[in-house]
């Protein structure tokens, strides 16, 4: 009998010692995707900031191609909460507050699914053929947008969205969540 006690004794620790080494693996998994997030979005940021700020060699076309191909790429590779970032950071170097058509069309099809862009400025944005399903839209300002074959299944919005004069969520597929709740999407990345 003490020898089968011993065993499952044994048998306990060596599973509790397990479980404390998977949990310590998906800490550690976590952090490490954490952190290829971050050094995207830095990368983006850097580069971007680069072709905008100093770049002189190209024309207006071409640094328009490579600002809009390195956004399309980015926001592929990155998670729900970096893909807000992405917008934000357009929208402060003033690549997203010009009319839509002067502005490049740096969302035209892009990937923009379950995207947290809640209470952002998006007058005017180009999101021309992009892929919004689920995305938050709560509070967002999308006046001006260009929204023309987006797709806004399971978008969220509430009554502080601002959208076209015109424009029907409803008719889009969108779906109005209170201002208390959470905006409640299948949520991938």
């Amino acid at each position: 009998m003490l020898g089968l006690l011993l065993i499952l004794g044994n048998l306990s620790n060596t599973l509790n010692q397990q479980t404390s080494l998977i949990k310590q693996f998906y800490t550690k998994t976590e952090s490490t995707v954490d952190y290829q997030y971050h050094v995207i979005l830095s990368d983006y940021i850097k580069t971007i900031g680069n072709i905008v700020l100093t770049d002189n060699s190209q024309t207006k076309p071409e640094k328009s191609a490579m600002i809009r191909a390195m956004t399309q790429a980015t926001l592929q590779e990155l998670d729900l909460e970096s893909r807000r970032y992405v917008v934000m950071f357009l929208y402060d170097i003033n690549l997203l507050k010009t009319s839509s058509k002067k502005q490049l069309p740096l969302f035209f099809g892009a990937f923009l699914t379950n995207a947290k862009l809640q209470n952002l400025d998006l007058r005017y944005a180009n999101f021309q053929g992009a892929d919004l399903t689920g995305a938050d839209l709560r509070g967002t300002d999308l006046r001006g947008a260009n929204l023309e074959n987006a797709i806004l299944k399971h978008a969220c919005y509430n009554n502080l969205t601002s959208f076209n004069q015109g424009f029907a969520p409803i008719t889009a597929r969108m779906k109005e969540v209170l201002n208390s709740r959470e905006c409640f999407s299948a949520r991938s990345r």
